[in-house]
């Protein structure tokens, strides 16, 4: 796994980036927010995703490392493939997705180019409780939320994984800084231990 790539940017479009490094150049798709971010640079770094896609690798490449990490949640969706997943992030930020998601609004989703209602709805299903906003990461961006652990904890007492994302998504709403321990104490609660 290539976790970053530093180097000179020989090539910036909006679509994707060149990127030489020891004597290679590294040819990655971007985001929008990708190229937006790095316009005026003669160095950057890189984060990567290698993606195997018609038996050929795709080398996918982002301004932080948040953003491909949502990039990750976003391509575990059914019907969201690596192109789609670049293409969505090149018409709106992930941040904004990231709240859309959080606050259910399928229909600022489904306005995005390539998504229709039914993609829209898998999306917000699949990734509300993968996501938490917090104003103290990196200006909102997703995280990986204590809530995906607690998640696995509650499966593994043997409770049902749909009653588990209702009570977890309740117990999230306004309360995104408690701890894990905290949240499980709650889910309990609820859940009726």
């Amino acid at each position: 796994m290539i976790d970053y790539i530093k180097g000179a940017l020989i090539e910036l479009n909006p679509v994707q980036l060149v990127l030489e490094a020891q004597g290679l150049g590294y040819q990655c798709l971007i985001s929008y927010e990708t190229y937006h971010a790095l316009v005026g640079q003669s160095e950057a770094r890189v984060y990567t995703y290698l993606q195997m896609m018609n038996e050929q690798f795709l080398l996918i490449g982002f301004a932080t490392k948040p953003e491909r990490e949502f990039y990750r949640k976003l391509i575990q969706v059914p019907g969201i493939g690596p192109k789609l997943a670049i293409r969505v992030l090149s018409q709106v930020s992930f941040k904004n997705l990231q709240r859309w998601v959080i606050e259910g609004d399928e229909k600022s989703i489904s306005g995005i180019s390539g998504i229709g209602k039914k993609t829209a709805s898998k999306i917000i299903l699949e990734l509300t409780d993968k996501l938490v906003l917090s104003d103290k990461n990196e200006g909102g961006a997703p995280i990986v939320s204590s809530y995906v652990e607690a998640s696995d904890a509650l499966e593994g007492l043997g409770f049902q994984p749909a009653r588990i994302k209702q009570v977890l998504q309740s117990i999230q709403v306004g309360k995104e800084n408690l701890s894990l321990e905290d949240i499980i104490k709650r889910a309990l609660q609820l859940l009726g231990r």
